[in-house]
């Protein structure tokens, strides 16, 4: 016969709305018993372990509902003991690593120089799980510098380099200016 597991006691148990602000306000992690940042759920790692959704709803303490969020994601990073990145939060990157990268479902494409004129660095080119093309800056997988492993549009001296090649490439190939998209909001005007 296989050998019994014994799961911990407080796997199942829901916490109330006041365990739930202590937690919050606390610097221990409730799912991993490691340290956090108050005002938090959760540590960054078991927040970044849960899917997009559960970190919303797990955000805002203050929001209706909240503690029903914070058991359910509790009760699943509890069952889940292993960690595993979903996605990088928004508006961030938060990959340091080519492993790290294809653990998210980014496939290795090719290796390159960038031709922007006065950068020439190496970039390794991967497309995203949404099928994206990203460039991202090459560098040593023992010692990483702050740029490495970043998306190079970041980093480079000059990111809006291939847009004006591919319009004068366009014009070039019409005869025509190419057209910028008519404005549909007040917040980029000019």
């Amino acid at each position: 016969m296989g050998a019994v597991v014994e799961e911990p006691a407080d796997r199942y148990v829901r916490v109330t709305a006041q365990e739930a602000a202590a937690a919050v306000a606390g610097r221990v992690c409730q799912a991993c018993r490691g340290p956090k940042s108050p005002g938090f759920a959760f540590c960054r790692t078991d927040h970044l372990a849960l899917t997009a959704l559960d970190r919303a709803q797990v955000a805002r303490p203050q929001a209706d509902g909240f503690v029903d969020a914070y058991n359910a994601a509790l009760l699943h990073l509890r069952a889940h003991p292993v960690r595993q990145k979903q996605l990088a939060p928004r508006g961030g990157w938060a990959f340091a690593s080519p492993i790290e990268l294809a653990a998210a479902g980014f496939v290795f494409l090719d290796e390159a120089h960038c031709r922007v004129p006065r950068c020439g660095r190496l970039v390794w080119w991967f497309r995203s799980p949404d099928g994206k093309r990203v460039a991202v800056n090459a560098g040593h997988r023992q010692d990483p510098k702050p740029h490495d492993w970043q998306p190079h549009r970041a980093s480079c001296p000059d990111p809006g380099y291939f847009e004006r090649t591919q319009a004068r490439r366009a014009e070039r190939r019409t005869g025509k200016p190419r057209r910028r998209a008519l404005q549909t909001s007040a917040r980029g005007a000019r």
